[in-house]
């Protein structure tokens, strides 16, 4: 009779035991999907760098600009190089610049980044007043922080009224380390 009973007690417990096993295996199974989900997330990290540049007065100029990161710049949602420096060059002085027309160094006290930048070309050399010029923009290299860090995206700069006016300009974008 005993033996009977602990063989009911064994096969209670076999029976209650299964679905408990089976519900951890779920979360394994469960925690894969979830790498999946995110493997199909968008990946990178929003970019904004909002800056304030004083171009050379002279056309053909070497540097070809000077200027600041302003407040409100932003890597994944926190704060970017606020009061970081920029400094712009041709793109041709550097053969690993040779898709750009403009090459970007921006020093941060974490690190610096340089980018590519290719404005939109038109009929006017220098926009003046509130029309925007476009362009898109592509991170080459990093250091620091920075380094390893990749992304893209498209700049917007608005001119001011007269040539010595700073111009305002936005990068937007995505990046990716």
């Amino acid at each position: 009779m005993r033996r009977a009973v602990v063989l009911v007690l064994v096969g209670m417990l076999v029976l209650v035991g299964v679905p408990f096993l089976g519900a951890c295996g779920g979360d394994e199974k469960d925690a894969a999907n979830t790498r999946a989900a995110s493997a199909t997330a968008p990946p990178g990290e929003p970019i904004v760098i909002r800056s304030a540049l004083i171009v050379a007065a002279e056309e053909g100029s070497e540097p070809i600009a000077t200027g600041t990161i302003l407040e409100g710049s932003t890597l994944g949602g926190t704060p970017f190089c606020a009061g970081g420096t920029i400094l712009e060059s041709h793109a041709s002085l550097d053969p690993k610049m040779k898709p750009y027309l403009i090459d970007r160094k921006i020093t941060c006290p974490d690190g610096t980044m340089r980018i590519g930048r290719t404005p939109e070309v038109g009929a006017e050399p220098s926009p003046q007043g509130q029309t925007p010029q476009r362009g898109v923009w592509t991170i080459v290299s990093g250091t620091g922080e920075f380094e390893g860090l990749g992304g893209s995206g498209k700049s917007e700069a608005v001119y001011g009224p007269n040539p010595s006016s700073p111009v305002r300009e936005t990068l937007t974008g995505t990046v990716t380390r």
